[in-house]
């Protein structure tokens, strides 16, 4: 998919439908970080999908990759519970 595809595709929420994480990963190889307002939109929806143990359901794993790579920092409250909960 083509970037400015993907960037015509993001909800007002933050989101997009194909997945916000897997949304993120691909932005991410294009230079973005969480310092785009763009991004700070999308992992904001995702900070709320969180549940109380730290996971994101069946999509923990790429939401971590998500926010590593968007260059959240390891003592993020978010990703650190998230780490947690997969250990």
């Amino acid at each position: 998919m083509a970037l400015e595809e993907l960037l015509e595709q993001q909800r007002l929420d933050g989101s997009w439908p194909q997945g916000t994480a897997q949304a993120l990963c691909l932005l991410a190889q294009h230079g973005y970080s969480h310092h785009s307002a763009r991004v700070r939109r999308a992992l904001d929806h995702l900070f709320q999908q969180q549940q109380p143990d730290g996971s994101f359901g069946e999509d923990t794993e790429i939401v971590i990759k998500a926010m590593q790579k968007m260059g959240l920092s390891q003592h993020h409250p978010v990703l650190e519970a998230a780490l947690k909960c997969r250990s």
